[in-house]
């Protein structure tokens, strides 16, 4: 599945406008603000927010059992990348943080105040 039919389906679901969340995410692109990373049908999108340290956001249209192979292949992504450290995020998912953590992410509570987990390398 192409990304923009990822980005649409997980818009969808949330309820947020498909164009918006598309716009959006493209002009990050193209600011190179976002490190994007596809895995099966799932994004992984990395935002720095200091150094050596980004906030991830999943966008995903993976089936459960997809899910968890994309997510192992993202922290995997994760580690072999020099220049992150730390990854920060806010879980408005919650089976998806504990499925996070089944695959091997080492979440705990965030440290700061804007995110609700991190991960550290």
């Amino acid at each position: 599945m192409k990304a923009s039919q990822i980005i649409q389906i997980d818009a969808q679901k949330s309820g947020i406008d498909p164009q918006k969340a598309l716009a959006m995410l493209n002009y990050q692109a193209k600011q190179k603000q976002n490190l994007i990373v596809q895995k099966n049908d799932s994004l992984m999108v990395l935002t720095a927010i200091a150094p050596n340290t980004v906030k991830g956001y999943l966008i995903t249209a993976d089936k459960p059992m997809a899910l968890s192979k994309s997510l192992m292949q993202f922290w995997e992504e994760i580690q072999k990348n020099d220049d992150i450290q730390i990854v920060y995020g806010q879980a408005d998912e919650p089976n998806i943080l504990k499925l996070m953590k089944l695959v091997g992410w080492p979440i705990e509570d965030s440290d700061n105040p804007k995110y609700k987990w991190m991960a550290r390398k």
